[in-house]
């Protein structure tokens, strides 16, 4: 039996050869009676004969509480008593008669129990009652711990009742893209006492224990049954996903002499429910990896951040490798301004080539007597009349006569060559100079 209650047991009506039951208790053993309930509690007995008088007997502990009789010959039978009222119908070929408990429930509160009689035939068939408030239930959760992969969650309840003593709460899992739900465990129930309008309920906490989670990928929902109070009650959801590859912040490159320190992380745009475990390969988790004073030896050298995720005999574990970039000063020379030095370099070098291979060539060409390059010899003046004849003719090149033998004294012109220094060809302001000439005196043959 379904409902906001505790699930009253109906005592099995126990039928004598006529056939008379009670409806409410024909699978349960026992009858559940909502306190205060609207609307009314109604206990249905059938079976019996149009003819028959039928009698209600209400007992509490063990003791008779009332009788409720209404007889063959009214086709409609109300019979009124205290907090309970009986109908009777009958259809001609059979009669039903209803039990009705509208209020003060707690009269059948303690070992309650309901018995239908059909007089004359002597059958008869009898229910337990089970009084109940249901508990009114507040602040649900169920949370996700991601150190022990663990489901746990937990509701308030307050004012809850039970004549028969039955209090429980029951956690339940349904599974994506599943309609039933499946058993997870039996909940820790507190209670405490607490009297409202001179009666006795009860308030607590019901609890879902730590339970391991499933670890295929999806969203699943937890929903509990409190006892006595709602069934079927919807807590919350729990996503389960695999996470990512783990990430680092460890810099591309370090220069060489400085240090390094960085983590090894969870993915952040998949980091996985519930979190994994990350770590540097031989350290502990929060770890950090830490490298002082690198050299040119430290280039490439990897370091794999470790993630491990899901129980031990289904662990799902990737790494993510850290390759160690150090750049050395040679290295770390940009290529462009080494190649812009070569060229400069090249350049310089064949200018300076250049202007040595001209200025050997000038020394090479430069005459050996410094007088002619100083102090060339006058040019005699020309009679009238012959300047056309010798530019017709050309220069005339006169070589000195040998001397006897054939040779020319080789002292004398070395004596001439080296030492001869002619005086320089006065001016017009000096005083040796021959205005009437225009020749300078010193050099009149």
């Amino acid at each position: 039996m379904t409902g906001v209650g505790v699930l009253i047991l109906c005592f099995a009506a126990f039928r004598i050869a006529g056939g008379v039951r009670i409806k409410e208790c024909s699978n349960s053993h026992w009858v559940e009676i909502r306190e205060n309930d609207n609307p009314q509690t109604i206990i249905t007995c059938d079976g019996f004969s149009p003819s028959s008088t039928v009698t209600w007997t209400l007992f509490s502990d063990g003791n008779q509480q009332a009788n409720y009789t209404c007889g063959s010959s009214d086709q409609l039978c109300i019979k009124l008593g205290g907090d309970v009222v009986v109908l009777r119908a009958n259809n001609g070929t059979e009669s039903h008669s209803e039990l009705v408990i509208y209020r003060n429930h707690r009269t059948l509160a303690g070992n309650g129990r309901i018995r239908c009689h059909e007089q004359g035939k002597g059958e008869t068939a009898s229910c337990n009652t089970n009084v109940i408030h249901p508990a009114d239930v507040s602040d649900c959760e169920v949370n996700l711990n991601d150190t022990d992969r663990a489901a746990s969650g937990s509701c308030q309840y307050q004012k809850a009742f039970s004549s028969n003593g039955t209090y429980t709460c029951t956690w339940y899992r349904q599974y994506p893209g599943q309609s039933s739900r499946n058993y997870v465990t039996t909940g820790v129930l507190t209670k405490t006492e607490q009297t409202t309008e001179g009666q006795l309920y009860y308030s607590g906490v019901c609890r879902l224990p730590p339970s391991p989670v499933p670890q295929t990928q999806g969203r699943y929902s937890y929903s509990v049954d409190l006892l006595p109070g709602p069934v079927n009650l919807h807590v919350g959801n729990i996503t389960i996903q695999v996470p990512g590859d783990p990430v680092t912040n460890c810099p591309e490159s370090v220069q060489e002499g400085q240090g390094v320190q960085c983590d090894c992380l969870v993915n952040p745009s998949s980091p996985g429910r519930p979190l994994p475990v990350v770590h540097w390969q031989g350290l502990q988790p929060g770890q950090p990896l830490v490298i002082e004073n690198t050299t040119r030896d430290d280039i490439g050298t990897v370091f794999s951040c470790q993630l491990s995720w899901g129980p031990p005999h289904n662990r799902v574990n990737k790494t993510a490798n850290y390759t160690l970039n150090v750049t050395t000063k040679k290295s770390g020379f940009p290529i462009e301004a080494v190649i812009v030095l070569v060229i400069g370099a090249i350049v310089v070098i064949a200018i300076i080539i250049v202007i040595v291979v001209v200025i050997k060539r000038k020394r090479r060409q430069k005459p050996r007597n410094p007088a002619e390059a100083t102090s060339p010899t006058p040019t005699p003046p020309t009679a009238p009349g012959t300047e056309d004849k010798r530019e017709q003719d050309g220069p005339s090149m006169q070589s000195p006569a040998p001397s006897e033998g054939g040779t020319q004294n080789a002292s004398t012109d070395e004596y001439s060559t080296l030492n001869f220094n002619p005086s320089p060809e006065r001016s017009a302001g000096d005083p040796l100079y021959d205005h009437a000439t225009g020749r300078d005196p010193k050099h009149t043959n």
